[in-house]
């Protein structure tokens, strides 16, 4: 059971930094096309 919750944990942390990578992207593509 410790595993599983330590395995969810970094599962939604690596979510959360795969998000902000993907927003980041955006901004930069954002800011090159203008």
């Amino acid at each position: 059971m410790e595993n599983l919750n330590s395995y969810i944990k970094g599962h939604f942390t690596d979510s959360i930094l795969v998000k902000e990578q993907i927003l980041k992207d955006e901004n930069l593509i954002t800011l090159i096309k203008n």
